[in-house]
């Protein structure tokens, strides 16, 4: 579970703290890193994607993934997989599949706090903001921010990593020995 905070916006946002200097060197290499295994883990939706809809050739499915967001991918893959599921009749299958997924649209919402944070913002705690975003009972504005730590992100690659395997495991042996 990702540890997040809330802090109103005040008249003036200034949260420059300076650490992100002391620890940039590292933080450029844990960071490429995540953004490395996300792109993997994202070439993997992309040929799913593809297969599915063109089992002899790539391109017409990469017809749609041009359109597509990652979000997008994530659920247009997650209702095909389901509706295999439910043509076969394998409800044994129902359930890992939806957990694939939700883990799947939380490393999507990780990843967008990543590549999106103001990184001048993190501190010593290792709070970053991540997202601006307006109360809806006050209409006030949040500054949201993320922890992301070394461990964090360590555990979110390795996140990453496992989701791949899962995902090719789902598909290729699972999904594929229902058709």
């Amino acid at each position: 579970m990702v540890s997040k905070k809330t802090e109103p916006l005040e008249q003036f946002v200034w949260d420059d703290s300076g650490f992100i200097e002391e620890i940039q060197e590292e933080y450029e290499v844990l960071i490429g890193r995540f953004i490395i295994e996300f792109s993997r883990l994202e070439y993997s939706l992309n040929q799913l994607i593809a297969q599915s809809i063109h089992d002899d050739a790539d391109e017409p499915g990469y017809r749609f993934i041009i359109y597509f967001r990652m979000i997008d991918k994530i659920q247009y893959l997650k209702s095909y997989a389901l509706r295999m599921i439910d043509l076969f009749g394998k409800d044994e299958l129902v359930q890992k599949t939806k957990d694939l997924f939700q883990s799947l649209e939380k490393a999507n919402s990780f990843r967008n706090r990543i590549v999106h944070a103001n990184w001048c913002t993190l501190d010593k705690s290792f709070y970053v903001r991540s997202r601006i975003m307006e109360n809806r009972t006050n209409g006030a504005l949040e500054l949201v921010k993320t922890k992301v730590d070394e461990t964090t992100i360590l555990n979110k690659i390795r996140e990453l990593e496992k989701l791949d395997e899962n995902l090719e495991e789902l598909f290729h042996y699972e999904i594929v020995t229902l058709t």
